[in-house]
């Protein structure tokens, strides 16, 4: 499941993104819509979505402003742009804070499904990580855990236990786990 909030002044724009949203194709809840930043902003601590579709012409906090905040809140949401601005330098600093997917109005459903779907591929991937990251940690912890009962049941002084403990120490600064994450 992939949630979704979007952000456009625009009411007829918002209703027509909300209705062309491929919800049961991929699997899309949405959360809210909003016409401005400040609203969206408020929602999002609550909220957490996975996808914001925001436009980068917004009232009295443009778009630009809300996606590095947003993204400063949650660096792993993904953002799509879709504009009525054909400009480069709106697109650049959209880029530039991470979004790799910019619309440009009037889209179809065929490019925001495509858009979605991109990234959608993008979210699984870092969920396949994360989710590898917790596997090897809790391998490690299991090892860990097992060598310290080992290292208690077999040490007979403090000494003993210091020097086991430095011992796998070492070891873990060698693991895979610690430096992938």
């Amino acid at each position: 499941m992939y949630k979704i909030m979007i952000v456009d002044d625009e009411a007829i724009i918002r209703a027509g993104i909300e209705k062309m949203l491929p919800r049961k194709e991929l699997d899309l809840v949405l959360l809210s819509s909003h016409s401005n930043a400040f609203d969206a902003l408020d929602s999002l601590q609550d909220e957490m979505p996975d996808i914001l579709i925001s436009d980068i012409k917004l009232p009295k906090m443009d778009g630009i402003e809300l996606i590095g905040r947003a993204l400063k809140m949650y660096p792993t949401m993904q953002v799509i742009v879709i504009s009525g601005f054909d400009d480069f330098e709106f697109a650049r600093s959209a880029m530039k804070l991470g979004v790799k997917e910019y619309l440009l109005k009037p889209c179809d459903k065929k490019e925001l499904f495509d858009a979605i779907n991109r990234t959608c591929e993008e979210i699984d991937k870092h969920r396949r990580i994360v989710n590898k990251t917790i596997d090897q940690r809790r391998v490690w912890v299991d090892r860990l855990t097992e060598e310290l009962i080992t290292l208690g049941r077999k040490a007979s002084n403090e000494q003993q236990i210091r020097s086991g403990l430095t011992e796998m120490m070492k070891s873990c600064s060698n693991e895979e786990v610690l430096v992938e994450s």
